[in-house]
């Protein structure tokens, strides 16, 4: 069953002041300004740590590669013209 009160209407409340909603709103702004600077100060130690891990390894790649290279030239056999030329000498 429903209730006789149920579908009858209701006054609305009356808007709130203007002085009500600007301290609502600056309270507001306040909150997201200290979470916003909380947010900030996190990313900011994150960037600290993340440009104390960073390690360029270009220039170590670089230098692997130069001696794989010259690795790979040690181990291949010689070269039937070397042969040739070291007989000659």
């Amino acid at each position: 069953m429903t209730n006789h009160g149920e579908n009858e209407t209701t006054d609305q409340l009356p808007p709130p002041s203007n002085e009500t909603r600007i301290a609502t709103l600056e309270a507001n702004l306040a909150a997201q300004k200290s979470t916003l600077n909380e947010i900030n100060g996190k990313l900011d130690v994150l960037i600290e740590m993340q440009r104390e891990m960073y390690v360029d390894l270009r220039s170590r790649f670089t230098i692997i590669e130069r001696d794989i290279f010259q690795i790979k030239q040690d181990i291949q056999p010689d070269s039937f013209q070397n042969r040739l030329m070291r007989a000659g000498q």
